[in-house]
């Protein structure tokens, strides 16, 4: 992760999807926690899924992270002009985070093997049992 004053950005490429999914998710409790503490976010915040050479780092990643953020309501999305990065501004990151705090009560209750089935489907193809 990375701090300047105009922008934060997780890096996820040389991350496998379900370590990078992981991450995501630490880095969108953390946010919350920011905003939480009455802290401001940036103007921009940014993830950046790479497009180098790791096999992870090509479209497959940031295939994988646009469903995940499609599934969370996310209010990122791919920068058309910046290859591998998913970005969003401070107005709707705060939004959405806020939205999110009602979801994160119930998704408290479900069990664990049912939060952690996205990963599972992204690299095998299935649900787990």
């Amino acid at each position: 992760m990375s701090r300047t004053s105009t922008q934060w950005s997780l890096n996820l490429k040389s991350l496998f999807p379900g370590a990078a999914m992981t991450a995501l998710l630490i880095w969108m409790n953390d946010l919350s926690k920011v905003l939480e503490a009455g802290e401001e976010l940036p103007p921009l915040l940014g993830i950046n899924t790479g497009h180098g050479k790791h096999k992870y780092s090509e479209k497959g990643l940031a295939n994988v992270l646009e469903s995940y953020l499609k599934e969370l309501n996310s209010s990122f999305h791919e920068a058309p002009d910046k290859v591998g990065w998913f970005l969003t501004t401070k107005v709707a990151a705060e939004s959405w985070l806020e939205s999110r705090k009602s979801t994160d009560a119930v998704a408290a209750e479900v069990p664990c093997s049912c939060r952690f089935s996205f990963f599972f489907m992204s690299i095998n193809g299935t649900c787990p049992p």
